[in-house]
């Protein structure tokens, strides 16, 4: 029976599958996709170009079946699918191609399925050219009739001539424009139809005549320049060279006559860099600033393949720190360097009270490059390798063992400034606050706080950059402490009996270096700290119940010891009985007569008693003398 029900479950999700996948021929009805999608099918059909696989219903021309499982499957990708249709296109061959043509991303610009323009075009043909083509110059008031449809001069996918043009450059024109009327309308001169966009956008224009967006001021005065239309050579120009140039623009006054010159003013060649009659980029540039500069300056070019660059040249601005034409400064910069700097930099942040060397000598270029960088902030190298170009005694520092986490990182901005500052070693701010924007979370539920601590005073114990010891500590142990806790050395080097701890200088095995809730700056309550280390003191086997004596219970062990020496054995405060009668009143009755009314004054009470914990609740010692334990004392002491 399982396997029966086995088979006809399979045969169920089969019959599921193929009901919309289509199935083997002769077994199962295939289901059309419409039959599914019949809404997207509708909105489809609706429109007024519908693509052939589409109004035909072949779905499966383009797509593969999905059967249960939704999703879009094409049978190819892109652009194959296409060409196995479109083969005419694929064998379209030229020098240029369209760069969504040349990836293959044909749906970039078609609609797969219907659209209301033609070539089943995403938005018509000129605002389907427009998603990408955004510039100012194609929509200026004035538009060439052409631009309306771009198709009139330019091919979609691949053409011979450069911007996929139909024809070349210089004869397109001709197709609309009669070379008579162009002379004709050009004060008689005899144009041919060769040169028009060396004035005229092809798209659009501020005005009438549909001029390029920025045109010298004499484009519409040929006489200015050039012989008369009369003449046996109409286009030559009446000088040579920047000669032209200067009847209008005085070489003697700025900023032609700076000390520094761009070389191509200097060669005489204004149109190595400036269009002659119009242009679409500001200054009658023949390129955008940022591609004519770098058409030349190639190493410039090289760096911009960094991660990081100067804002003005990622804005294509070089002329925000560059004279196009002469300057009174090397690399043609209008101003120092430091003063050109402070026209986006603030001053004030360059010229506190102490400043960086290369900032006091405003030498900016020591630390940045002006183009760009690898490192952030256009820095000429990673840090800390360019501090330490300067800085090499600090650099020596950084051999150490522990090195701080800042500078480990490269970061040394994390605690100095740059440029400059109001405090020394143009730290940010006040040295007591500056380990706090970093370490603020240490002073949290503290109250009892070590002083240097509480003061900001960190480098009385840390170094600033590196140490051979942990936490970047000066002198590692006790020789860190001594030198504000004289006495204690002192007293140490004294005393016959020290504190293991502070004999082998672990001060911090008891006190946290920074601070604590308890007096002292201790880890913890002193009777969990003391038992920490002296466990044996009230430990027992299981079952046993033990007596403890009451300092202990109550976390006092400072009562009857010292913590760090003493000149008694075990840290005590004195010796003998003298230690218990803090106490214990030693000529209470009750008391001497529990010990044969003698004189308790000169006894030794640990020679009986243990001090820490007992079974029993005299704190006897746990192996007593038989008498003893009977209470005969007298068998051997005289009453």
């Amino acid at each position: 029976m399982k396997k029966l029900f086995f088979v006809f479950s399979c045969l169920a999700g089969l019959g599921l599958l193929f009901s919309c996948a289509g199935a083997p021929k002769g077994r199962l009805a295939a289901k059309s996709c419409i039959e599914c999608h019949e809404k997207e099918y509708k909105q489809f059909v609706a429109a007024k170009n519908v693509h052939a696989p589409v109004k035909e219903k072949q779905c499966e021309a383009c797509h593969r079946p999905h059967g249960l499982i939704g999703g879009v499957y094409l049978k190819q990708g892109f652009p194959e699918l296409c060409f196995s249709c479109h083969e005419e296109t694929k064998k379209t061959k030229g020098k240029n191609a369209h760069p969504p043509f040349e990836k293959g991303d044909c749906i970039k610009c078609h609609n797969p399925h219907s659209s209301g323009h033609a070539a089943l075009l995403k938005k018509g043909k000129r605002d389907t050219c427009l998603t990408c083509h955004e510039s100012e110059k194609f929509r200026q008031e004035f538009i060439h009739r052409p631009a309306g449809n771009c198709q009139t001069c330019h091919l979609p996918h691949v053409a011979n001539f450069p911007y996929l043009l139909k024809k070349p450059e210089n004869s397109i024109c001709l197709d609309c424009h009669k070379t008579d009327i162009i002379t004709r309308t050009h004060k008689n001169y005899p144009l041919t139809g060769d040169h028009c966009v060396s004035c005229h956008s092809p798209h659009s224009g501020k005005e009438k005549e549909i001029l390029r967006l920025y045109s010298h001021q004499p484009v519409k005065d040929c006489y200015k320049c050039h012989q008369g239309p009369e003449g046996n050579i109409p286009f030559s120009l009446k000088k040579k060279g920047n000669d032209l140039c200067y009847d209008c623009h005085d070489k003697d006054k700025a900023p032609f006559n700076a000390s520094y010159i761009h070389s191509p003013l200097k060669d005489k060649d204004c149109t190595t860099c400036h269009a002659a009659h119009a242009s679409d980029f500001k200054g009658v540039t023949v390129k955008a600033e940022k591609t004519l500069c770098l058409s030349c300056h190639e190493k410039t070019k090289e760096k911009l393949d960094n991660k990081f660059i100067h804002k003005p040249i990622v804005q294509g601005e070089c002329v925000v720190c560059h004279n196009p034409h002469s300057a009174p400064n090397k690399k043609l910069i209008p101003l120092p360097v430091a003063a050109l700097c402070y026209d986006c930099h603030k001053k004030d942040a360059f010229t506190k009270v102490y400043r960086h060397a290369p900032a006091e000598k405003e030498e900016c270029l020591t630390c940045h490059d002006p183009h760009a960088s690898a490192q952030k902030w256009e820095l000429k190298e990673a840090l800390p390798g360019l501090c330490n170009t300067c800085h090499q005694k600090t650099a020596k520092e950084f051999k150490k063992v522990n090195v701080h986490a800042p500078a480990q990182r490269g970061q040394c901005y994390a605690c100095h400034s740059p440029h400059s500052a109001s405090n020394k070693f143009f730290l940010p701010e006040k040295r007591r606050r500056l380990c706090f924007s970093c370490h603020e979370d240490m002073k949290q539920g503290l109250t009892i706080l070590h002083p240097p601590f509480i003061k900001g005073d960190c480098e009385k114990c840390h170094e600033h950059h590196a140490s051979d010891n942990s936490y970047q500590i000066i002198r590692a142990g006790a020789e860190g402490c001594y030198p504000c806790h004289t006495s204690i050395e002192k007293n140490a080097a004294e005393k016959a009996h020290v504190h293991a701890p502070l004999k082998k200088g672990e001060c911090t095995a008891c006190h946290s270096p920074h601070g604590s809730k308890i007096t002292g700056q201790l880890y913890r309550p002193l009777k969990g700290l003391c038992l920490s280390c002296h466990e044996d003191l009230i430990k027992t086997e299981e079952k046993i119940r033990l007596v403890i004596h009451k300092p202990i219970e109550e976390g006092k062990c400072d009562h009857c010891h010292q913590a760090h020496y003493s000149q008694a054995r075990h840290l005590l405060l004195n010796s003998g009985a003298e230690i218990c009668a803090d106490c214990h009143d030693l000529n209470d009755k009750t008391l001497k007569g529990m010990h044969l009314n003698r004189s308790l004054t000169n006894v030794n009470c640990i020679n009986c008693h243990t001090p820490h914990s007992a079974v029993s609740k005299q704190l006897f010692r746990r192996i007593l003398h038989k008498p003893f334990s009977e209470g005969r004392c007298k068998d051997c002491h005289e009453s």
